[in-house]
């Protein structure tokens, strides 16, 4: 699948994606966390989000103040909604390689 046919599936017309137009307005901009991943010296969070009614996937650190609260950093990855699935892969192909490693060095 194309980018064009991922956009049209997902956003209506793939003229508009052609065109360079973004989708039409889909209201405010969006935010949902979806996991948060505790760590010893903050949390990583992954959030759906929309930014001028584009979609992407934030996945973002988060560090704790001294207060107990966490706080976005600016280390972090957006990813385009389109470019999701093939960033999925290359995590799972990873983890993989790693496993494997992990098995040849017992």
């Amino acid at each position: 699948m194309n980018r064009d046919d991922a956009y049209a599936r997902n956003f209506g017309s793939a003229d508009r994606a052609r065109n360079g137009q973004r989708p039409a307005d889909q209201g405010d901009d969006f935010e949902q966390e979806v996991a948060t991943i505790e760590r010893r010296d903050g949390a990583v969070k992954i959030r759906a989000k929309t930014f001028k009614g584009h979609p992407f996937i934030d996945l973002r650190f988060f560090t704790r103040g001294q207060d107990g609260a966490l706080y976005p950093t600016q280390k972090g990855l957006s990813v385009r909604i389109q470019e999701a699935g093939d960033v999925c892969e290359a995590i799972q192909e990873a983890v993989t390689v790693l496993a494997e490693r992990e098995s040849a060095r017992r």
